[in-house]
């Protein structure tokens, strides 16, 4: 078996979870199948740091960003230069993806593997590639503490493009036995209480004054985060403004931003002038991934992609998508249109077979099947690739991680790793000709 990981080819600073993750899953490949080979595509300004947390050196090969750049427009390298999450049709011309894929096969030499794994796009190299499988990995339902760290593995792509969108239908037929339906029972009764606390005492003040019937929490995205092409509205400010004009008055709109962009602030503090249900205090931005403390106390989410709308379905919360994201699949609705009558219609019963069939299949718990476990990772890998090249993508491609009731028991083991809540660390952001403060992941 010839494995290819493929990092970031513009990425200036290296991820090294990503760095990690990998070298566990070379280490269950390599003992599920002791003959298997491997490749690393890295960029040459992430080969120094890939070396130093123990990829070996041989097995590494090397672009130069600047090279990579240069099979794209200049055009291209102005908007989207910063990162190759747009290495995909949606952003870029074929003849361009052409010249990278010839690019990257060129530093293989005949390197042609069975498997390429990777965080990041590498669909360019799919038509090249047609007999291997494709295995993108990145941060599940379950990615943040408390909670056990997560990965989703999935054979076509990211978010829109990926199985979730595909398959959509028929993981909502899902049924669920009545021994896991208590244990999903069971890990909300185990986080529930802690994150309520923690939404108390520390974002109380989002609630204090009592003035509204309900909540919505909004995640705010923008637009390099694929907002704008997958909804109507093309900017933050749109669709807020979108939302507002429909949401009953006597709703508060919880804004929180996706990622700390103070371009926003002028936009917001319009909004707030002309909207009174409309929340938002820059008080939140001091702490990392608020919104799943935020969920305890809201009614229903409202975002393009972001997981903390998953969150909130696996909370049994209303969860609107905007657009055609991969979480439309949770969703209770997909617009904002009837906002009040959403919120108060039977939760829908297809949301939970989802997030059931999700959790046994799609969402790997990282630490127990592919850390710790020394073949489980390598035994996805050799089944999917027999599955693949035998019938193709199709609605029977996963097996269950494992036995159901242990995945789900996998999950009431919290994650101490970390304080809670966990504070951004504040710098320097100079805008406009002078500093201020801000905040960062």
């Amino acid at each position: 078996m010839r494995v290819v990981f493929g990092l970031s080819l513009l990425a200036i600073k290296t991820e090294e979870s990503f760095v990690h993750r990998i070298l566990w899953m070379r280490r269950s490949i390599l003992n599920q199948h002791p003959d298997a080979e491997f490749r690393f595509l890295v960029s040459d300004c992430q080969y120094a740091p890939v070396l130093s947390l123990g990829v070996v050196q041989e097995e590494v090969v090397c672009l130069k960003r600047e090279v990579v750049l240069g099979c794209f427009t200049p055009t291209w390298r102005h908007y989207f230069g910063h990162s190759d999450e747009v290495f995909t049709r949606d952003n870029a011309a074929d003849e361009e993806l052409g010249r990278l894929a010839d690019l990257v096969a060129a530093h293989l030499e005949s390197f042609t593997p069975d498997v390429l794994i990777a965080p990041t796009p590498y669909e360019f190299l799919r038509e090249r590639w047609e007999n291997a499988l494709f295995v993108y990995f990145e941060n599940g339902l379950f990615s943040r503490p408390p909670m056990q760290w997560g990965n989703f593995l999935d054979p076509l792509s990211f978010m829109r493009h990926g199985y979730l969108t595909k398959f959509r239908d028929s993981i909502s037929r899902t049924s669920i036995p009545e021994y896991d339906a208590q244990i999903i029972n069971r890990i909300r009764d185990f986080y529930q209480p802690k994150l309520t606390q923690i939404c108390d005492e520390h974002l109380g003040f989002l609630f204090k004054e009592n003035r509204f019937d309900g909540y919505l929490l909004v995640v705010g995205q923008p637009y390099n985060s694929g907002f704008s092409s997958n909804v109507d509205q093309p900017t933050v400010f749109d669709f807020l403004s979108h939302l507002l004009e429909r949401v009953p008055k006597n709703l508060g709109v919880i804004f929180i931003r996706h990622s700390i962009d103070y371009s926003l602030d002028h936009y917001l503090a319009i909004l707030k002038k002309r909207h009174q249900n409309l929340i938002v205090d820059s008080r939140v931005d001091a702490f990392k991934n608020v919104s799943q403390f935020l969920l305890q106390r809201v009614d229903g989410v409202v975002t393009a992609s972001s997981t903390g709308g998953v969150h909130g379905a696996l909370w049994r919360k209303k969860l609107f998508v905007i657009g055609d994201s991969h979480i439309k699949l949770f969703a209770h609705a997909n617009n904002v249109d009837d906002v009040e009558g959403v919120l108060n219609a039977p939760y829908d019963e297809k949301v939970e077979n989802s997030i059931y069939w999700a959790l046994i299949h799609y969402y790997v718990p990282v630490f127990t099947y592919i850390k710790n476990h020394p073949t489980w990772f390598g035994e996805f890998v050799g089944h999917g690739l027999q599955h693949f090249r035998v019938h193709g993508i199709d609605e029977n491609f996963y097996r269950p991680i494992d036995d159901p009731s242990k995945v789900l028991s996998s999950y009431l083991v919290p994650d101490t790793s970390a304080p809670l809540p966990e504070m951004r660390t504040t710098q320097s952001d100079p805008q406009a000709g002078r500093k201020r403060k801000r905040y960062s992941r």
